[in-house]
């Protein structure tokens, strides 16, 4: 009797730290699943920091945890611009057997959310597009490039193409196209650092219209219209970026009755006067003012309906940094150096004299580690025999599981056989397994995917393309 008295009170309060710390274990659990719901539905709003604060505030709030009231502090912090830290902390965690031992019990947990942006497509410089301009292994080969509204889908523009069965003199069809997007068919990507700084960025268009244009257009029509929008504070919506008004003096942007940020190039207009890397076709379209940085959106479409607009318009992209000096430079070699690259489709006139070719496909970076990538193609591969994918500082042809939209299909192929125009007017679509650990795979200098021609003579090919990385785009890093 004497030793349980003795060891009752030691016992007792066992029992209660046991009972307690299951509640803390349940409390710490309920912190940390809306700290994690906070930081999701807050890092979508960033780099508006307001915003993302808000939203985050709000989430917590809405699974019991107000910052401020019963003890409770919400901390969020910016940390990185696609980044945002949410901390959630119990003062004064309940107490229940051993408030007879303990005053206070502070529990906190932290979640870190990130956003990943749509894939980067066709290029790690400052051009897209330029085909035979830049010399060397760093020849692009290909043309960015936009049909005429009546040309034929089969034809390899997917989303500019009014109908499936289309009459190119009167512009008519009784089939609608289900995949044209209009009046901007495709956009771009002009990214410019805020620091270091490129300075002045000008963006060029080269043969911006059909006429003695880098595609013979057989006298075809084809008005084609550009327009550039600023960057904004929701990298997830580009729709709301507003037309950016302020190109300085020289541009072409907001003349000839053009609004502010846009210019229409005319079928028959002589356009494209300036000298860059050879060629005197390039046309300025906008100077953007040094310290001016963030992601614009350059967008490009032609006139819908539009008779006789069926052929191609082939042209090329150049923002040159006058700021450093030079024409040309490359984003993973410079980091004030802007980048040029389509997003969501990448729609290209590729064109090649040799019997083999590479051309830039996409940039898959580490975060996507162990996912799904699928690229997509649109009417690949005319006068060409295969095609290859080149996984990244060429560490080897990828191994890819392949369907198409006409019934065929084939899996564990590094090789897909193009031949006879088998897929003329569908898409395929190929499907690979991402490594784990990119570092091993490929290195840690290049991140950049490229797609393999094979062909008996030379690549001529009008086709779109698109990659995309299977997963949520907003992601817990920890």
């Amino acid at each position: 009797m004497v030793l349980t008295s003795l060891l009752i009170v030691p016992l007792l309060g066992f029992t209660g730290f046991a009972v307690d710390v299951g509640a803390w274990y349940v409390r710490a659990s309920a912190i940390q699943k809306a700290a994690d719901s906070a930081a999701l539905a807050g890092v979508v709003w960033q780099p508006d920091f307001a915003k993302a604060s808000a939203a985050a505030s709000a989430a917590a709030a809405r699974n019991g945890f107000i910052n401020g009231v019963d003890g409770i502090v919400v901390s969020v912090v910016a940390s990185g611009s696609a980044e945002l830290q949410v901390t959630i902390t119990d003062t004064s965690a309940d107490l229940f057997f051993s408030q007879l031992f303990l005053s206070n019990v502070k529990i906190s947990r932290q979640s870190v959310a990130e956003y990943v942006l749509s894939v980067p497509l066709g290029s790690p410089k400052n051009y897209f597009g330029t085909r035979e301009l830049i010399p060397g292994a760093e020849n692009e080969g290909f043309s960015a490039a936009i049909n005429g509204s009546c040309n034929s889908r089969a034809n390899g523009g997917q989303r500019e193409v009014l109908y499936l069965d289309n009459s190119p003199g009167s512009c008519s069809g009784s089939v609608p196209n289900p995949d044209h997007v209009g009046p901007y068919s495709y956009e771009y990507y002009v990214d410019i650092p805020a620091s270091p700084s490129p300075g002045e960025v000008a963006l060029y268009i080269r043969d911006p219209n059909q006429n003695g244009g880098l595609l013979d257009m057989y006298n075809s029509d084809i008005t084609t219209f550009f327009r550039i929008r600023s960057p904004d504070l929701t990298p997830f919506d580009d729709t709301d970026n507003p037309v950016y008004t302020a190109c300085g003096a020289g541009s072409r942007a907001g003349t000839g009755g053009n609004p502010p940020g846009t210019y229409t190039y005319d079928f028959g207009k002589s356009e494209g006067s300036t000298t860059l890397l050879g060629s005197s076709d390039w046309d300025l379209f906008c100077r953007i003012p040094a310290g001016a940085s963030g992601r614009f959106i350059f967008e490009v479409g032609v006139k819908s309906p539009e008779n006789n607009s069926g052929w191609t318009n082939a042209y090329g992209l150049l923002a040159k940094p006058n700021g450093l000096g030079v024409t040309t430079c490359d984003t993973r070699v410079s980091a004030a150096c802007p980048s040029v690259v389509a997003t969501k489709w990448m729609s290209i006139f590729a064109n090649v004299a040799s019997s083999s070719a590479d051309f830039y496909l996409a940039d898959i970076g580490d975060q996507h580690a162990g996912k799904k990538m699928k690229v997509k193609l649109f009417d690949p591969g005319e006068g060409s025999q295969g095609i290859r994918l080149v996984e990244p500082g060429g560490a080897g042809y990828a191994t890819f599981n392949w369907t198409s939209s006409n019934g065929l299909s084939g899996t564990n192929s590094t090789y897909l056989d193009v031949t006879g125009s088998r897929f003329n007017n569908a898409f395929v679509t190929l499907t690979i397994q991402l490594p784990n650990d990119f570092d091993v795979a490929y290195g840690t200098v290049d991140r950049w995917w490229k797609i393999n021609y094979i062909s008996g003579t030379g690549i001529t090919d009008r086709t779109t393309w698109s990659v995309d990385v299977v997963g949520d785009p907003v992601r817990l890093l920890r």
